[in-house]
């Protein structure tokens, strides 16, 4: 069902003649029966009786005063739903448990660790980490607690041809405490290198320098880097960057069960703009982010 892969809640399907509406929050089967996860069906013949009713919820003006929203959410059917980013990370979770299966039973001899860790590592941390040390210095747990990894080797032809169409991302919020053994190596490959920045910090640097000239970048991030004095550096280096559009969320919970504080940063690998799109997000009692965005959207130069 189209309306289920596009995250709608409802999907209205009529030739005049029938008018049917469908939950799209339940994932579609082929063998589905056709009234499954129907919540609203009518005949011609019901229109007359029944013509405030459909324009209170269905009309244009029912719709722009959040009648429709009210619909979809009392006519919610609760057993089955599965929101399709959900059902979408079950899947690669599926795929990634067949994939193991199969690579280990074409090489029996890889050890537990190697299957896990196949073609995985510290994104931050590359194999220059190792420069100007004794590996004698390193054992085997202190390298895989490391984990460089060797974005040239790993993505070779990527990397050969400039980088990486677009990067999008949701980086880990780790705390500036947790990451005393690789400050001096950050302090040397970043830029944005501030004694006490958070780990998205790096990794939105990290995540732009991966780019292709005209890529694309998009994290959602803590946006404590608009005014805390660790994100100067930050601030600075974004100041060289062209900035499509910053939209900040405030302190809404955007993540359920965590107050993160996010914001969503889009940047295209050009030479820097004069002006970048702002949008400051009230609500989150919106249908769609990119009309919420046109509404709310001012324009912001850098002094």
């Amino acid at each position: 069902m189209p309306g289920w892969s596009a995250k709608l809640p409802l999907s209205i399907l009529t030739d005049f003649e029938e008018f049917a509406v469908y939950d799209c929050r339940m994932k579609p089967v082929k063998t589905d029966k056709v009234s499954l996860s129907r919540i609203l069906y009518l005949k011609y013949t019901d229109y007359a009786d029944r013509c405030e009713e459909i324009a209170g919820i269905f009309s244009r003006d029912a719709i722009l005063k959040g009648s429709f929203d009210k619909y979809a959410e009392s006519n919610k059917i609760k057993k089955g739903t599965t929101e399709v980013d959900a059902a979408f990370l079950q899947e690669i979770e599926r795929w990634r448990e067949l994939l193991a299966r199969n690579i280990a039973l074409r090489n029996p001899n890889l050890s537990q660790r190697e299957l896990n860790f196949a073609k995985c590592g510290n994104s931050l941390i590359g194999p220059d980490f190792y420069d100007h040390q004794q590996m004698s210095l390193f054992d085997e747990e202190e390298i895989y607690r490391v984990n460089a990894f060797d974005w040239n080797a790993e993505f070779a032809e990527i990397m050969k041809d400039g980088g990486f169409d677009a990067v999008i991302g949701n980086p880990p919020y780790v705390r500036q405490e947790s990451l005393t053994d690789f400050k001096p190596y950050f302090e040397k490959r970043f830029s944005v290198y501030n004694g006490v920045a958070d780990l998205y910090v790096y990794f939105i640097e990290k995540g732009v320098s991966l780019l292709r000239q005209g890529g694309f970048f998009s994290y959602i991030v803590a946006n404590k880097w608009f005014r805390a004095n660790y994100g100067k550096p930050l601030r600075q280096w974004m100041k060289l960057q062209h900035i499509l559009e910053i939209i900040d969320f405030g302190d809404l919970p955007v993540f359920k069960q965590a107050t993160t504080y996010p914001c969503i940063l889009v940047i295209q690998k050009k030479a820097p703009g004069p002006t970048f799109r702002a949008v400051t997000i009230k609500t989150l009692d919106f249908g769609d982010l990119l009309d919420r965005q046109a509404d709310r959207s001012t324009r912001i130069s850098f002094v």
